[in-house]
């Protein structure tokens, strides 16, 4: 049995249904992450785990009990909330060890908890202080130290980074992994950032309108998703509608050669823009004006491959390490990541014709109205 298991959940805030039928297990130790865009239930669930909110119907099980009808004071989970929370008139060490005084901890074990949180989360010198005083990355400490002072089974992150600059947010997300490794707990974290999500997570359950999506690593929810939905939320990515399949040929509506048969529920082709290589023609492609043209008309190079494609640049845009090109292949713009090397991108820029390769063991096959997948 599951650390934790939801079974059944469902929530509705007068005629919307927040949660549908939402069945989820964490392992003891894990780090979930409930991700999904703003409003898809993510936060209500995780209040409705906690018990800041009440459920209309299923069960939530901790450790092998059942713990739905108990109060958020009775259920061992420490919370840290989206807007930290702290009391403006408490210094810092009083703001942690505000939920150990409402457990009747006594007051030499209270300090002595106090100041070991203050020196695992980085602030044993700041105690004294007030929450004004600190900056929003030493208060999401606090925050973060108040709700693991009590020593919870459980602890609920709401989007805590949503305030940090993005240099503050990238250092936060490292500690507070680092934190949940050394002290082994049990974690459950709420984001809408794909990348936070990626980086910090043992499994992923990526959310939409109140229902779980998908649940898996976060290796598996990139490189195989298994909705549309899925594919576009988690990094970016080409999606090709299917126009029609010819034996091994599939047309979206330019032809890829694939090495295996489309099942005939597949609706649509995905492929990540890293995983799609793209070179200069050769010159002797390049020197007929009518090679060229009949490249540009078929959205095939004169070599005849059905999984290269020739197309023009028609926009770069430099992000940090990465170039991302947006190549137009007949009526159809694809998007292209390249490491940015600054001499390469003397060669490609906008309107330069170029190559384009799609390995067919990168693609990834949505059957969506089925909620499967296959891989070519």
């Amino acid at each position: 049995m599951s650390y934790i298991e939801l079974k059944g959940i469902n929530k509705r805030f007068a005629d919307q249904v927040a949660l549908r039928n939402i069945s989820l297990t964490v392992e003891k130790g894990e780090f979930l992450t409930l991700l999904g865009p703003s409003g898809c239930g993510k936060s209500t669930l995780l209040r409705v785990l906690s018990g800041f909110l009440p459920k209309e119907s299923g069960q939530i099980w901790v450790d092998g009990k059942e713990i739905s009808r108990l109060p958020a004071n009775r259920r061992d989970m420490g919370f840290v909330f989206q807007s930290y929370a702290l009391f403006p008139n408490m210094s810092v060490f009083e703001n942690v060890a505000f939920g150990l005084k409402m457990r009747n901890i006594g007051k030499e074990e209270r300090r002595a908890r106090v100041e070991q949180m203050l020196h695992t989360v980085g602030l044993g010198a700041l105690g004294h202080r007030m929450p004004h005083e600190l900056s929003g990355g030493q208060q999401q400490r606090v925050a973060l130290a108040r709700a693991l002072a009590p020593e919870p089974s459980v602890l609920l992150l709401d989007e805590p980074f949503s305030a940090l600059d993005a240099k503050i947010r990238l250092s936060m997300r490292q500690f507070i992994r680092e934190l949940q490794n050394e002290l082994a707990i049990t974690t459950v974290f709420v984001t809408h950032d794909q990348e936070e999500a990626l980086s910090i997570s043992d499994r992923i359950a990526l959310m939409r309108e109140g229902r779980i999506e998908q649940v898996g690593l976060p290796v598996d929810l990139y490189s195989r998703p298994a909705t549309t939905f899925a594919a576009e939320f988690i990094g970016t990515t080409n999606l090709f509608p299917i126009a029609r399949v010819q034996e091994n040929r599939v047309y979206v509506p330019f032809p890829l050669v694939l090495d295996r048969p489309v099942p005939p529920e597949i609706c649509c082709l995905a492929v990540r823009p890293e995983q799609i290589r793209m070179a200069l023609p050769e010159p002797e492609a390049t020197e007929s004006d009518g090679a060229d043209r009949s490249s540009e008309n078929t959205g095939a190079p004169s070599s005849s491959r059905c999984d290269a494609l020739t197309g023009t640049i028609r926009s770069r845009i430099l992000l940090g390490s990465l170039m991302r090109y947006r190549v137009q292949v007949q009526d159809h713009m694809i998007t292209v990541d390249q490491l940015y090397d600054p001499h390469q991108a003397e060669r490609y820029g906008e309107g330069t014709r170029v190559h384009l390769q799609i390995d067919p063991a990168s693609c990834v096959f949505l059957a969506e109205a089925k909620n499967e997948v296959s891989h070519c």
